[in-house]
């Protein structure tokens, strides 16, 4: 694998991510990693519009061969970490969930109960794509995934009206009225079984 084709690397994915500029903002934190490729290291020189800085790509290498080899390829894990602003986004998002302070507090507790299952013991969240063959969109997959999650996270509902209120205790009134009457029923006709 050549390092000439990571030469727009960050800039090809910062465009996908664009959750309300939220995740185009705090894109140094994270982490993106490919399956089935091997380490790469970006210098300075392979970057025309950094600031001097080298990049550091890591990537993880899988070894499968035929049907199972090419869905290998297309899969695509992420997770939420904080990571370094030397290093530009792998495959694997690393996103702790705690650490990430462009999202609320209270939003972040929320993630963490309710996505306890996709949490692993570290307080990272681990999200898979393997919808698409291609892995750029695999990854647009998994950060709709990540935006929907936040926003999931983040709803909160409207305020219920007073005049929303007294239909509800209305209608629950009306239920529980008939709801006795059909009960009442039954017994009598339970009753009248026993008395003839």
């Amino acid at each position: 694998m050549r390092v000439k084709c990571f030469r727009n690397f960050h800039r090809l994915y910062a465009s996908l991510l664009t959750f309300d500029g939220l995740l185009e903002r705090r894109l140094n934190t994270l982490r993106v990693l490919y399956l089935r490729t091997s380490s790469v290291n970006l210098r300075s020189s392979d970057n025309k519009d950094d600031d001097g800085q080298g990049y550091k790509l890591k990537l993880q290498r899988k070894d499968s061969i035929g049907q199972v080899d090419s869905q290998v390829r297309k899969k695509l894990w992420t997770r939420w970490t904080e990571c370094k602003q030397s290093e530009i986004p792998r495959w694997i998002y690393d996103f702790h969930v705690l650490s990430a302070e462009w999202i609320a507090e209270d939003v972040r507790h929320k993630i963490l109960q309710r996505e306890n299952n996709r949490v692993n013991k570290n307080g990272e969240l681990v999200l898979s794509s393997m919808k698409y063959s291609s892995q750029l969109k695999n990854l647009e997959d998994a950060v709709q995934k990540v935006e929907m999650i936040v926003e999931e996270a983040s709803y909160v509902p409207k305020e219920t009206t007073p005049e929303k209120k007294a239909h509800v205790r209305k209608l629950v009134k009306e239920a529980n009225v008939k709801r006795l009457r059909v009960k009442r029923y039954l017994s009598d006709k339970k009753s009248d079984r026993k008395q003839q």
